[in-house]
């Protein structure tokens, strides 16, 4: 496995509307995403297929790893092959009795657009928590958008269930630019995630890292209460501190989750909550985890079908017919509405929701990152970030088949790749 740095003559190859011109090679070695991804794809490879945890464990590493190299396509795959029910070959058709329930709750409740219909509903909200799965980029790439209007708004913090310490969002803030190490969390590793934090800062967001330190607490159940009770209070704490200011929360899965859940056969309140108890602030909760596709089941995708026939919009909420300010939600005592995403479509590559409403835009691979064999990792990174930047834009291509664009917003760009 080797990771290099497309050097053209004595630099690296650095774009923009203008052309080409030379910067000097960094020395730092970026991580390696491509090892990272044969590392997860040999583990599945390897593993016991009557073992299920190990084999859930291992496909949900794949996923993640996959979307961090722009494989969409295969991420959901991945994800979906953790079911049993799952053929890829062979997905599930609909039944009447789906298209019934599509149209039964579309007689009660109007597809309208997302970001406009969350906006209306957050004007007199101190907070607004979204979640994420964390192997589908698209959730990162709405909350960018979802966030950039938010602050317009006068919403102040961006806290990330990725940060781990507030040292991290003190040197987010500094830099204005994610570092792919572990320094400015995890998930933010990943491109679009990267991105998100990247133009929070320029628009000004206070980022906020809330997540728990663990403990030793060897029971799973108490642990995870500790956990759930830990982010709420770091939570509360900067609120606390200054009162009246608007936070925008963006976290993983149930964390969102108002209500009791149940958790390992038990009731369990979740970070929101808890957080909701602490402050005695309730907050707007957005979920956008339960309608992904590829789906094992059909009630779901005929739903969605359905919200979008006839309509242009990426990203829908559905609006009750009679009261304008109640929302469709797979659980209301959870999720005050429930996100709706346009199924995908891949143009040049790409899949089109990366365009995120003209952000981005479709930009030739330089010929000199194409492989003459096997496949390979092409990176574009901002020319003037430094070296450990987080990439802008990253996709795997292969020898041989038509290679896929890169998708970049207005700027001056250095490239790079790893096979």
């Amino acid at each position: 496995m080797k990771s290099a740095t497309l050097v053209l003559a004595i630099g690296i190859l650095c774009v923009s509307a203008h052309g080409a011109e030379p910067a000097e090679s960094p020395a730092y070695k970026h991580p390696s995403y491509l090892e990272r991804l044969v590392t997860t794809e040999q583990a599945v490879a390897k593993v016991d297929a009557g073992n299920v945890a190990a084999r859930q464990a291992s496909l949900q590493a794949l996923a993640t790893a996959r979307s961090w190299v722009g494989d969409e396509k295969g991420a959901l795959d991945a994800w979906a092959s953790m079911s049993p029910n799952y053929r890829r070959d062979a997905p599930p058709v609909p039944s009447a009795e789906d298209f019934e329930y599509a149209s039964s709750t579309l007689a009660g409740f109007a597809p309208r657009p997302a970001i406009d219909t969350i906006l209306r509903a957050a004007k007199d909200r101190q907070i607004v928590i979204l979640n994420e799965a964390h192997h589908v980029a698209r959730h990162r790439a709405f909350a960018t958008l979802l966030a950039l209007e938010l602050r317009k708004r006068g919403f102040q913090y961006l806290a990330v269930e990725t940060l781990t310490a507030e040292s991290n969002a003190a040197g987010l803030l500094q830099r204005r630019y994610p570092k792919a190490t572990d320094e400015d969390g995890y998930y933010s590793q990943e491109p679009v995630f990267g991105d998100f934090l990247r133009q929070a800062m320029r628009a000004g967001y206070v980022p906020v890292a809330y997540e728990w330190k663990s403990v030793d607490i060897q029971d799973a159940y108490l642990r995870q209460e500790a956990r759930e009770d830990g982010e709420a209070e770091n939570l509360n704490r900067v609120l606390g501190q200054n009162p009246g200011a608007r936070m925008f929360i963006f976290v993983g899965y149930a964390h969102a989750y108002k209500g009791m859940s149940e958790v390992r056969g038990k009731p369990l309140a979740l970070m929101a909550e808890r957080l909701r108890a602490k402050t005695g602030i309730d907050p707007l909760v957005i979920e956008q985890t339960r309608l992904i596709q590829p789906a094992t089941s059909t009630r779901n995708p005929a739903l969605i079908d359905a919200a979008f026939k006839g309509r242009r919009e990426e990203s829908l909420i559905l609006v009750s017919r009679t009261a304008p300010a109640e929302f469709y939600s797979f659980d209301k005592t959870k999720a005050d509405m429930t996100l709706f995403h346009r199924p995908t479509r891949l143009v040049k590559g790409r899949p089109d929701w990366l365009a995120m409403a003209g952000y981005r835009r479709p930009r030739p691979i330089p010929a000199e990152l194409l492989p003459s064999s096997g496949r390979r990792l092409v990176q574009a990174f901002y020319a003037a970030e430094p070296a450990d930047a987080v990439p802008v834009d990253q996709v795997l291509v292969s020898a041989g088949e038509p290679p896929p664009v890169f998708m970049l917003p207005k700027g001056k760009f250095r490239f790079a790749f790893q096979e």
